[in-house]
């Protein structure tokens, strides 16, 4: 009587999904129904789940009556749900709720493989599974590039690492290149609830069209601190895998105890902010006294020039263009995470 999600399709006709299953070999998806919670955060169409092309598990034979199909590879069922009380195999009504995700048998499926859309397919089908229903719909980022831009926006493969990582966490994500005009941005910042500037974005591209944004704003890149009023331009950067925690009553570092934290597997070029901080800066993590690497300021906040903030700010520790997002470990994941969650009003 408690829901179940499964991926071994041998248990199909158990759990009253249909009568058989098979295992196709592909790399995605394609999703026909995002009304459901699981898809919902999903464009309809060809979604990749895999890095490289594994099994998949697929219905076969006499699916369940009232089975609903959200994505199928093939044209097999891949994805599909079933709710409590609806009819299964047999013609029995269901106690619970039941899910068949599209991943393969142990022997031919890798989790390591798994991308982060595929990994949110799994995070929602077993919120689902435990009872969450389509509600607000997911919050929106916005993400400020510095990669190309022709008719669209094509980040660079350094940001996409980063985009994919937001996705899994649950965010819709806009983008917008930071050389677009300050019109574009004011309409972009009207539908989002934070934003997330890349260090592969330039000063002279982005400057201050920020600056008055009344929604959170999470910020790699050095060069734009004064713009976002943590201090004046005078940013120094040092090659190390770990920050000081020096505050851990805020919110993003609430999770980690005070002292060195190792937040990178190797050394990456890592910013601290220099003299002139914002009287109303809080500096959370730090390489030496006075020296923060990790910094916010709250809305209302008193910034460096004048005036006080318009919205959240955060400045995470790293903000270089070559700063590589794969070294981050777990620990630089979750900061990155709850300075973006943060900024966005979730604390």
């Amino acid at each position: 009587a408690i829901g179940v999600v499964s991926q071994d399709g041998t248990y199909n006709d158990a759990l009253g999904i249909a009568l058989g299953s098979d295992w196709p070999v592909a790399s995605a998806i394609n999703v026909i129904d995002t009304s459901h919670y699981i898809s919902a955060v999903f464009p309809p169409g060809p979604l990749q789940i895999y890095s490289k092309p594994m099994e998949q598990l697929t219905v076969s034979g006499s699916g369940a009556a009232d089975l609903q199909t959200l994505a199928d590879t093939g044209g097999a069922g891949s994805l599909v749900v079933l709710d409590t009380g609806a009819i299964g195999t047999g013609g029995t009504s269901l106690a619970a709720r039941r899910v068949m995700l599209p991943l393969g048998r142990d022997a031919n499926f890798n989790w390591d493989y798994l991308n982060a859309s595929g990994r949110l397919l799994l995070h929602r089908a077993l919120q689902w599974g435990m009872g969450a229903e389509l509600g607000a719909p997911p919050p929106q980022l916005l993400f400020v590039s510095g990669g190309s831009l022709d008719t669209v926006v094509t980040p660079t493969a350094q940001e996409q690492l980063r985009i994919d990582l937001i996705e899994a966490w649950g965010y819709a994500v806009t983008l917008i290149h930071a050389s677009q005009s300050q019109a574009d941005f004011d309409t972009a910042l009207a539908n989002s609830d934070v934003a997330y500037v890349s260090s592969a974005v330039t000063e002279v591209n982005l400057g201050t069209k920020l600056k008055d944004a009344t929604i959170g704003v999470v910020n790699e890149q050095g060069a734009l601190v004064d713009e976002f009023g943590f201090g004046l331009q005078s940013v120094n950067y040092k090659s190390r895998h770990e920050i000081d925690v020096v505050d851990n009553t805020h919110y993003i570092t609430e999770p980690f105890s005070l002292g060195t934290l190792a937040i990178t597997s190797s050394s990456q070029m890592m910013i601290q902010l220099q003299n002139d901080l914002a009287p109303g800066l809080q500096s959370l993590a730090e390489v030496s006294t006075d020296r923060p690497m990790l910094a916010v300021l709250e809305m209302g906040a008193s910034m460096v020039w004048s005036g006080t903030a318009a919205g959240r700010r955060a400045k995470l520790p790293w903000g270089m263009s070559d700063f590589d997002i794969d070294a981050l470990n777990n620990d630089g994941k979750t900061i990155m995470k709850r300075a973006i969650e943060w900024a966005a009003g979730q604390d």
